[in-house]
């Protein structure tokens, strides 16, 4: 109902924009740094003759058909002028390469299907390209985890909202809580302190999140908002205010990405660009991006460790009641006036 989600919007002091007319100079600049980098390319992403363009890597004709589709473009003068990436990103494209290309033939391949195949089919290319993006070069010392499906518990509200909400794909921070008594006396107290309830003794905090849906519309876009705005309550509750947390929805392989961040006591969330998958070009690119995402998790770690059981009730209680605050006195502030498509119920503009 979009109604509905309209009034959850507003409750939750959540503003979502085709455009940017508030300007934020610190978050922009930070998100202009991932945007940069996420369009940077390896150095033997240009050379045809690369190892890692051999034919034992790529073993179909399709597949070496779109490497050289992507050779081409990267030789392009416009991609020479932007900075190299990382040795660690490089080598995890080189590895992933196989899997970008399989995705964006995959798609193609659906795409051009004489019948109309459903949402899963579309699915699961993309979400075998986040695998890859997320689990290259992990260890335990990050305690990430990538889930390609997830509930998500959202803070109390009214009972026409919703109490929970599913998203497609999540990446989390696994923070172990303090208790390693797994006693059963201890472990519904543990439970209550991990104010983001996953799986004890753990507390889950929500890092990126992506939704799909077979078309295009309101409903997958409304979906990523509340995804999005979970993670921002949850750093809110602990106390964290500056970081930018992104997402993105898709649909018959066209990705939309988003940034979401605390601005002026109101969740913003604008939508930064779209990728097609289909194109080899761009599968590189939102790897890369999924990439970005990862080091921007890492550097953020530290805010999230040495949570003591204190902090934990205390952000437990917060995230429950968060959205029980009346509207920020700025909220006009943020109405978004950028509409781009008719007025009614499937408007994004309408919807937030």
């Amino acid at each position: 109902m979009p109604e509905l989600f309209t009034e959850w919007c507003t409750f939750a002091s959540v503003h979502v924009h085709h455009k940017d007319d508030n300007p934020d100079p610190a978050r922009e600049e930070s998100i202009r740094q991932l945007l940069d980098a996420t369009a940077a390319l390896p150095a033997w992403v240009r050379d045809k003759d690369s190892k890692y363009y051999q034919p034992a890597r790529l073993q179909h004709d399709e597949l070496r058909s779109l490497q050289r589709e992507l050779a081409s473009y990267a030789c392009r003068p416009d991609q020479l002028l932007l900075p190299n990436v990382s040795p660690e990103d490089s080598l995890a494209l080189a590895r992933a390469l196989p899997t970008v290309l399989k995705t964006c033939y995959l798609l193609n391949m659906i795409d051009g299907a004489q019948t109309s195949l459903m949402e899963p089919a579309w699915r699961m290319p993309c979400n075998a390209l986040l695998s890859e993006a997320f689990t290259f070069g992990q260890n335990t010392s990050y305690r990430l985890k990538y889930l390609p499906e997830c509930t998500i518990t959202l803070p109390n509200t009214e009972p026409r909202f919703p109490a929970a909400t599913t998203a497609s794909g999540c990446l989390f921070l696994c923070q172990t809580s303090l208790s390693k008594d797994n006693a059963p006396e201890n472990i519904t107290a543990a439970k209550e302190s991990t104010c983001f309830n996953f799986q004890w003794p753990h507390l889950y905090i929500l890092q990126f999140a992506c939704e799909y849906k077979l078309e295009e519309g309101s409903e997958v876009r409304n979906q990523l908002t509340m995804d999005l705005a979970v993670a921002q309550y949850q750093r809110r509750s602990l106390g964290i205010l500056g970081h930018v947390v992104y997402g993105a929805c898709a649909a018959r392989g066209v990705v939309r990405i988003y940034a979401s961040w605390w601005y002026k006591n109101n969740i913003k969330i604008i939508e930064l660009m779209s990728l097609d998958l289909k194109r080899p070009d761009c599968a590189v690119r939102f790897f890369m991006f999924l990439r970005m995402v990862l080091s921007q998790t890492r550097l953020n770690q530290s805010e999230f460790e040495e949570l003591s059981e204190e902090k934990l009730r205390a952000a437990q209680a917060t995230y429950s009641g968060s959205w029980k605050s009346p509207p920020a006195a700025d909220d006009d502030d943020l109405c978004d006036t950028s509409s781009d498509e008719s007025s009614g119920g499937d408007s994004d503009d309408d919807d937030a």
